[in-house]
């Protein structure tokens, strides 16, 4: 099991040339993605497609959403797609980074 976020981890291509080298190295029969519902996550199969090109390699891959409510989405089953806030995008109410918590005294 490999877990990174392609959007907090500042080094994408770092997860692309490890996994070229796992998926060139190993005999692996199968990949299953699995990512959360939110944008972002979606770059977790980009890395995946981008590492088998590079390894040349024929690796069947399925690919899995969790959605908010913690469920897997089944086949064909539809996320939900609630506008994202600042508020949420950033866990602040603000909408802005580092804010959050109680004001400064």
């Amino acid at each position: 099991m490999i877990l990174f976020c392609p959007k907090l981890d500042t080094d994408g291509e770092g997860y692309v040339t490890k996994l070229t080298e796992i998926f060139s190295q190993h005999a692996i029969r199968s990949i299953t993605v699995l990512h959360m519902e939110v944008p972002c996550c979606s770059g977790v199969r980009y890395v995946v497609d981008q590492a088998l090109e590079r390894s040349e390699k024929e690796i069947p891959v399925k690919e899995h959403t969790i959605l908010i409510s913690g469920r897997v989405a089944g086949e064909g089953e539809r996320m939900i797609r609630r506008p994202i806030t600042a508020a949420r995008r950033t866990g602040s109410p603000s909408g802005k980074t580092g804010e959050g918590g109680p004001p400064p005294s």
